[in-house]
């Protein structure tokens, strides 16, 4: 029966554009994602999108983090839909099913404009998921963390 079936072996797609680098506290369930480099435009950047899914997804079924930072300071995003696959990640796997991911984001004036054409973003709004400052998100992904 083994014969009708062919070996695959899995791995992530490879992406030049950008990197995603994994972080594991030491102590807590906290992951930190740092993503850098230029993300193509429009349909061309349908492979960072699928690349940076798997690697997270990947990272989350991994370690089973209770919070994430996703530090994207220093990605260049303008526009084009796939980026959304970072996003949809969270959402798509289910580790607690009651609570969901903490999740908090960095953004800088290289991709914020362009994300905020996507995703409804309010910088404003005091409990958002989404920051413009390293410090400011990492004490909301804590505050939150530390109500559990």
């Amino acid at each position: 029966m083994k014969n009708n079936f062919i070996h695959q072996d899995l791995s992530i797609l490879p992406c030049t554009e950008i990197t995603c680098d994994i972080y594991d506290h030491k102590e807590e369930s906290i992951l930190w994602v740092e993503i850098k480099g230029k993300c193509s435009h429009g349909s061309q950047g349908e492979h960072y999108g699928k690349f940076l899914y798997q690697k997270i997804g990947l990272a989350l079924l991994t370690f089973q983090p209770l919070a994430i930072l996703i530090d994207m300071r220093e990605m260049e995003y303008n526009y084009g839909d796939r980026i959304i696959n970072l996003f949809q990640i969270f959402q798509d796997v289910v580790i607690y099913p009651e609570e969901g991911f903490i999740t908090s984001f960095v953004l800088s004036d290289k991709n914020r404009f362009g994300l905020s054409s996507l995703i409804q973003i309010d910088f404003e709004q005091a409990e958002s998921d989404f920051h413009l400052d390293l410090n400011s998100a990492y004490d909301h992904l804590i505050k939150r963390y530390d109500e559990i």
